[in-house]
């Protein structure tokens, strides 16, 4: 019988999303922020991990989330080309 080889994701123990840190900042659990926003909580933990980037999520998504956590869209999007985009657009 042939040994399968599984490969794993190393650990991202090191590796905080803007989106979790924010998340902690603010006190909330992943829970609250799923209820408040609607999005599950899977999809929720996806996207603290980096393994969904949030940069693809959808307007609402990404809108309930800033609305849940106060804040703006550049301070939970990862893409450095897309924050400048937002920087570039936004009313001084």
């Amino acid at each position: 019988m042939e040994d399968k080889i599984i490969k794993r994701r190393p650990p991202r123990d090191h590796f905080n999303t803007k989106l979790k840190c924010l998340r902690l900042q603010r006190n909330l659990t992943q829970k609250q922020v799923s209820d408040d926003t609607g999005i599950n909580l899977r999809v929720l933990q996806h996207y603290e991990q980096g393994s969904h980037p949030i940069d693809n999520a959808n307007i609402k998504v990404l809108l309930s989330l800033c609305k849940a956590l106060d804040c703006q869209l550049i301070d939970i999007l990862e893409d450095p080309e897309i924050c400048h985009m937002l920087q570039e657009i936004s009313v001084p």
